[in-house]
């Protein structure tokens, strides 16, 4: 071999060698050939996570695997997304690739196409409400349960309580499977005060360790209820109205001090008071007040009083419960005086008549989102809140969201449901909070909140037209199940627990 061939070799090996050490310091940092138009690009990313995991990916009908996974180096560019699995109702989407980023797609939820539904209780349910920690149900019944100790009846017998015609309270372990009577309670040796108009209970309040309740009768009677000691039952109305030497005979608006059950906020002529109860001895009960004056509304949230103003000038405040410190949010100019036409949604958010306005920060300024609301709720994550009217669910971000995709700006808009079917009840599902859970027309559906393209909607159950129909929800999350409440009183429950 001549000098000039080992030369030219050497040159050869050389410039392969710079070529391929280019391509595998290119691979490595991600970029890759883009044949079509003849150019080295960097190239992006999938990472999908899946509820149930182990769920089949197909981007453009090509087969990639399982969940959870991430899928490296694809051409920027728009995909076709579908995640499927055996017996569930498949997810698609189109989603985008960017150059040296990962598209995060982490709240694929699979629904199961087949989901049984078991009925809770043999008694009728007039109406429903749920604890706070989601553990128990207190509903309404017009069935009386008689000469049986409810502390140990289940519901796998429920055959065997004798009942009688006559609305009562009921609590309904969701854990523990327990359907005990509270009021009337059947022992005897209880003391419970008379509920006259039990049938027209329009509302129930939840202490926070949700071992207490108020309940609202035809909107103007409130009744004490102690879940734990005895079942007791105080007429909150007649008390107030003795503690006050009968100056105060309508209060209104009663809420738990967040930070003691056994003491009770109200208002009465537009002026706050606090209830302190001596559950010993009720005479020595304590009424203080007013401890805030010209007040129309109030709400506890995060253990401050935050409430609305009549005077000088209608305005938004923020108290601390011990009313030390009293800071002004925002000015209402165009607020009417009618105590019952204005309510706290949270510290940003006011529900006036059934439209719902935002005070955004930024701007100072109050501005109108919504109408004809009929229902919010918050995210257990607290980052957002939806609100139904009969056609649509909006959803607001209450705080930016930068840590996880799609990004979200504070105050941020989207309505994940528009029909023309009525919308007669929604909850979140606080598995994932990123889908919502509601009825239209004759079916149960849940809904994702993630907009890049289409809004995926699956059915979760769906009713016989005409027969009996989902009209109110509920969610636990300790039971992972969804308690649906239809037009014939049944009380349903559908479990959604989901293996991951």
């Amino acid at each position: 071999m001549t000098k000039k061939t080992r030369r030219i070799m050497f040159y050869v090996f050389l410039f392969l060698f710079l070529v391929m050490a280019t391509s595998v310091v290119f691979y490595a940092q991600g970029y890759i050939f883009d044949w079509k138009n003849k150019k080295i690009i960097p190239s992006g990313a999938f990472y999908f996570k899946s509820l149930p995991e182990k769920a089949d990916i197909y981007i453009n009908e090509k087969y990639y695997g399982k969940t959870n996974k991430f899928i490296k180096r694809l051409l920027p560019g728009t995909y076709y997304v579908k995640i499927n699995k055996p017996n569930y109702w498949e997810w698609q989407k189109s989603l985008e690739i960017k150059s040296k980023l990962v598209t995060e797609v982490k709240n694929v939820l699979l629904i199961p196409k087949e989901l049984s539904l078991e009925q809770m209780t043999k008694f009728n349910v007039k109406y429903c409400s749920i604890s706070n920690n989601q553990e128990k149900l207190l509903y309404l019944t017009d069935k009386s349960a008689k000469e049986v100790n409810p502390i140990t009846q289940k519901i796998a017998d429920p055959a065997r309580i004798p009942t009688v015609s006559r609305y009562a309270l009921r609590v309904l372990n969701l854990l523990e499977n327990n359907d005990v009577q509270v009021y009337p309670f059947i022992e005897k040796t209880i003391l419970q005060e008379n509920i006259p108009s039990l049938k027209n209970l329009s509302d129930i309040i939840w202490a926070k360790d949700d071992k207490k309740v108020i309940l609202n009768i035809e909107r103007s009677n409130f009744y004490f209820l102690d879940l734990k000691d005895d079942f007791r039952v105080i007429n909150l109305k007649n008390l107030i109205w003795t503690l006050s030497n009968y100056k105060i005979y309508n209060p209104r608006n009663l809420l738990f001090n967040s930070q003691n059950s056994n003491e009770i906020f109200f208002i009465a002529d537009q002026n706050l008071y606090l209830l302190k109860l001596n559950l010993t001895n009720l005479t020595s009960s304590v009424l203080e007040g007013p401890i805030i004056s010209n007040v129309l509304s109030y709400k506890i949230i995060n253990n401050n009083i935050y409430f609305v103003s009549s005077f000088p000038l209608k305005s938004f405040y923020r108290a601390n419960q011990n009313l030390s410190s009293f800071v002004k949010l925002f000015d209402i100019p165009f607020l009417g005086l009618k105590e019952d036409n204005v309510s706290i949604v949270n510290e940003d958010i006011l529900m006036i008549e059934d439209s719902l306005y935002l005070y955004d920060d930024q701007t100072r300024e109050i501005k109108k989102i919504a109408d004809k609301v009929v229902k919010t709720e918050i995210s257990s994550d607290k980052e957002k809140l939806f609100w139904q009217t009969p056609k649509e669910i909006g959803i607001i971000w209450l705080v930016p969201v930068s840590a996880k995709q799609p990004l979200r700006e504070k105050n941020q808009i989207i309505f994940p449901v528009k029909t023309f079917k009525e919308i007669k009840d929604a909850v979140w599902y606080p598995e994932t909070n990123e889908h919502i859970i509601f009825i239209v027309d004759n079916e149960l559906r849940i809904v994702e909140i993630d907009d890049r393209d289409k809004i995926n909607s699956m059915l979760i159950q769906s009713f016989v037209e005409s027969e009996d129909l989902p009209k109110k929800l509920f969610f636990s999350k300790k039971s992972q199940s969804l308690y649906v409440l239809t037009t014939k009183d049944k009380l349903l429950e559908i479990n959604l627990k989901i293996d991951k």
